[in-house]
């Protein structure tokens, strides 16, 4: 009976998601009569290979235009028995703009031929693939309403023998996460990051994502042990199209940034989980050693200039405006005064993230997410009476709108402690280097921020700097325990502090180039469509044939075979150093 009532929800929620898709369908056809001049575009699927104006944007088809007279007259000679695929799955453009252009640059490098992957329908990303001399398009679609159907069934025998959420983030199928991947997405667009039990929801997420592993299966099976250019690698289809790729031995090339561009080359299936920001700590160590004693005073500079601009999102220069709605505190005996704190006690700072968003994006954390990170912190702190503590909540938590939040937590764990305060945003915090005695995050960037103003930082797992030098890092969630019930006695030493400055510069201004392309914009959904055409068709104007530095230092990474990009600019004075 338990059995028959469980299909019969399962049923149900098929039924409600087929209705979800028809509404998608529906909204997908508005935007396109919305965006497409339906004439010119009858006559394009007529003749493919006439440049007509199918947008209704006039910049837009400028662009276009533009693209085509740069990067279909060039005919130099590829190699067709290489490939280099390019997805672009965000429905924007600037996405499709980056990845094709840095593919394009790494098919010239490489001697390979380009091909796309896109959602079904992506007409826009298609015109802009074309643009850019990308001839073969790969299209990734939802399957049909049976298939749909048979794959929630697949999903529903796999996840009824599953009992418990430690069980599900190690739920594999012939190498393919399916358990990451549906738990992080289930946090993202459900809002709900204290997920204890399996959910009706996660047959038809599951059931999503076997019918993308299928497509993608067969698309790396046939073009394996070339590369895949991607920007995302958390969420589906990106980690199933992602985990796919390195299964079948092809490298996957991520850019992280928009206008000012890193790269990380993934190489083997075992680095799958990594950040694509990370740093490796023998690359940073031959750069260190070679780069920060003859650069020392420019690195301490740059790192002192732009915290003061920025630290962990407390823009201190936008205070100006509206000095009468904040409570500005600059000295440990203000922040004191204004908490009824003891002046004698250490001041200890906990950055809280975004608990719908990078759950996942290292290779392994202490705890099974943030918001589980900060909760068991807030209930180990609580019982620390001989320090001050500062819980400061992550700057996107008011745009994600989740279900719970760090200030819930804090209401929940730890409100009625009076060594334990909130940091509303009311309160602004400057020369913390004067008022915080350690800080800790569980991979922030917390942490190579404040080990340079000599606090002690303390980081829960996997991050984009672990294991460089700066950092306590606790493997166990016993070991981090036990370092918050003694943190009185954790210390940082100038070596550290020398690691970490040089890591903010390295990363910073060493490893990112400026895509000559691209401009900061806004890059959800709501951007202004006009506004961002019109600024994208001056910007490539501008800067068509100022990319050396970028196409340079792309074609270094590839042909050195190293895993992450160096500005060639910025290192031309390092001497003895091996690139």
């Amino acid at each position: 009976m338990i059995e028959i009532s469980k299909i019969f929800k399962i049923i149900l929620l098929f039924l409600r998601n087929e209705l979800k898709t028809l509404k998608l369908r529906y909204e997908y056809i508005c935007t396109f009569l919305n965006e497409i001049n339906l004439i010119q575009y009858f006559f394009l699927k007529i003749n493919f290979n006439k440049n007509l104006n199918i947008f209704l944007i006039d910049d837009q088809n400028k662009y276009i235009l533009a693209l085509n007279e740069i990067y279909n007259k060039k005919t130099k000679r590829v190699l067709k028995k290489k490939i280099i695929l390019v997805e672009s799955f965000i429905n924007h453009p600037i996405y499709t703009i980056s990845q094709c252009f840095i593919a394009k640059k790494i098919s010239h490098s490489t001697q390979a031929e380009c091909q796309g992957i896109l959602r079904v329908g992506d007409v826009k990303g298609a015109a802009i693939m074309h643009a850019f001399g990308i001839k073969k398009i790969i299209y990734i679609n939802e399957g049909s309403v049976f298939s749909r159907f048979y794959y929630l069934c697949i999903a529903y025998n796999y996840l009824k023998k599953i009992k418990n959420i430690k069980e599900l983030l190690s739920f594999t199928i012939d190498k393919i996460e399916y358990g990451r991947i549906i738990y992080e997405q289930q946090i993202r667009f459900k809002k709900d990051p204290d997920i204890k039990k399996i959910y009706s929801d996660f047959c038809l997420l599951l059931a999503k994502s076997l019918i993308h592993n299928y497509q993608f299966h067969n698309i790396f099976k046939k073009y394996n042990k070339t590369y895949l250019v991607q920007s995302e690698t958390q969420f589906f289809p990106y980690r199933i199209c992602m985990q796919n790729a390195l299964k079948f031995k092809n490298k996957v090339i991520s850019r992280s940034g928009v206008s000012l561009n890193g790269f990380k080359v993934y190489k083997k299936y075992s680095e799958r989980n990594e950040n694509r920001i990370k740093i490796l700590q023998p690359f940073f160590n031959s750069y260190y050693k070679n780069f920060y004693i003859k650069n020392e005073k420019k690195i301490n500079s740059l790192f002192l200039a732009h915290n003061k601009i920025n630290m962990s999102g407390e823009h201190i220069h936008s205070l100006s405006k509206n000095k009468k709605n904040y409570t500005i505190i600059d000295s440990k005996k203000k922040i004191c005064d204004h908490f009824k704190w003891e002046l004698n006690k250490p001041i200890v700072i906990i950055y809280s993230h975004a608990f719908t968003d990078g759950n996942l994006h290292n290779k392994w954390n202490l705890f099974e997410n943030d918001m589980v990170w900060l909760r068991e912190t807030l209930k180990t702190i609580s019982t620390i009476d001989n320090v001050n503590w500062i819980i400061k909540p992550h700057p996107n938590e008011k745009y994600e709108n989740a279900k719970i939040s760090s200030n819930i937590l804090f209401k929940r764990y730890s409100k009625n402690k009076k060594n334990i305060k909130f940091l509303s945003d009311k309160l602004k915090v400057q020369k913390f280097e004067k008022i915080y005695f350690a800080a800790i995050t569980s991979h922030g960037t917390a942490g190579f921020q404040f080990p340079g103003y000599g606090i002690p930082t303390i980081v829960c797992g996997d991050t984009p700097y672990a294991s460089l030098g700066f950092n306590v890092e606790p493997k166990t969630q016993h070991q981090y325990f036990q370092i918050l019930e003694n943190i009185k006695n954790i210390k940082i030493n100038k070596n550290a502090i020398k690691r970490c400055k040089f890591f903010y510069y390295f990363f910073h201004i060493i490893c990112t180039v400026k895509n000559p392309l691209m401009f900061e914009t806004n890059i959800s959904n709501s951007y202004n469509k006009k506004l961002f055409w019109k600024k994208a068709l001056k910007v490539l104007i501008k800067n068509k044939n100022f990319d050396k530095n970028f196409t340079k230092s792309l074609e270094h990474l590839t042909v050195k075979k190293n895993t992450t990009l160096v500005n060639l600019e910025k290192i031309n004075s390092i001497k003895n150093i091996n690139l």
